[in-house]
């Protein structure tokens, strides 16, 4: 679906708080989306233009017949960052909407700042920052380096599951009630993995040089194969156990470690021991509980499985050159379609007939 935005330049207000799209009739009745870059209009790929085609909260408004909606998708947000823009966008109308739609983000981004989110991710470009000399990575990481100095500072104090999914949780928790508190509709989402599983087994190898270059060959091309688990297959079938894995990285931080284990050895218990684990409306989020390895789904693991085709639902594949990944796994046209029909879908079961 071609957008009907693609010329709108970005405003100060919009940089800060979200896209806002928006009729000129102020009264008219409105829904209202937030996300990260799976959502923000304003989305820049370094593999084209990505502003022409109309993303999942513009194709859903179209489905659901409202002429007037809210993008507030804002590209690195957190999930605390993503409801706070919801909130702030509603104080601003100043009426609430019919329905709130969010595709929710990575557990494991933290708003530090206004503008500066830190992922575990940046925490590893900055350790390979520190040893490469490539300029053209040192030029496309710049930004994450930066949030990368002060994520570090916090690394050990914040990198444990039960900490990350209780944020996430309550967040999830709190839209909840706010909608139910106020007669809204609500249905949710998630963009990417609640925690990357191939970004914490580089940053275990990172403290064994010759682990890191071997988890290195391994996952170069895990995009290109079939499998999105093809590294977890294959560091399996050397190490056999995570726990053998984690003892081959002996300079790795305990934390580090057992967080690694805590995330990913079967049923991640520590992620649910937040008291707002069970209070959540499962039905209301598409892919519920997100964690692959629980039968549950976010969509940069449902892109991949949806088509063998490469470049099906995302923007670009590609293989390892010049120290990064030369691929953009954001959707592309037909993958914002895909995620505004899984909204629409749910939104038809939980509350019926699609009307306004």
């Amino acid at each position: 679906m071609k957008s009907q935005y693609s010329k709108v330049q970005r405003s100060k207000e919009e940089m800060r708080y979200g896209n806002r799209f928006v009729s000129s009739k102020k009264d008219e009745p409105y829904i209202i989306c937030g996300g990260c870059s799976y959502t923000d209009h304003y989305f820049q790929s370094d593999y084209g233009d990505a502003s022409g085609w109309a993303k999942w909260p513009e194709v859903l408004a179209s489905q659901l017949g409202y002429n007037k909606f809210y993008n507030c998708g804002t590209s690195g947000g957190g999930n605390p960052r993503i409801w706070n823009i919801i909130l702030e966008t509603i104080y601003g109308e100043k009426r609430k909407p019919d329905a709130i739609f969010v595709c929710w983000s990575g557990w494991d981004r933290f708003d530090i700042w206004n503008q500066n989110v830190v992922t575990l991710s940046e925490v590893q470009n900055r350790m390979i920052a520190e040893t490469t000399k490539d300029p053209e990575f040192m030029a496309r990481r710049s930004r994450q380096y930066k949030n990368a100095v002060i994520g570090e500072s916090t690394f050990d104090h914040m990198l444990y599951l039960a900490h990350m999914s209780h944020t996430a949780f309550r967040t999830f928790y709190f839209m909840q009630r706010y909608c139910q508190d106020n007669g809204i509709k609500f249905i949710c989402s998630h963009a990417i993995a609640p925690v990357s599983e191939i970004i914490l087994e580089k940053l275990l190898a990172h403290y064994n040089y010759e682990n890191y270059m071997e988890v290195e060959a391994i996952s170069r091309d895990i995009w290109a194969s079939v499998y999105i688990n093809r590294t977890r297959s294959a560091l399996k079938r050397k190490y056999k156990t995570r726990d053998d894995y984690v003892k081959a990285c002996e300079n790795a931080p305990k934390l580090l470690k057992q967080f690694y284990i805590d995330c990913f050895s079967g049923f991640p218990t520590r992620s649910f021991d937040s008291e707002w684990a069970f209070e959540i409306e499962t039905e209301h989020h598409v892919g519920w509980p997100y964690w692959q390895h629980l039968g549950g789904m976010s969509y940069d693991v449902k892109f991949h499985n949806l088509s063998l085709d490469r470049d099906a639902y995302i923007i670009r594949r590609g293989t390892k050159e010049k120290n990064y990944r030369d691929a953009d796994f954001h959707p592309n046209e037909k993958g914002h379609e895909v995620m505004a029909q899984d909204m629409f879908d749910t939104y038809q079961d939980v509350y019926g007939l699609a009307e306004k």
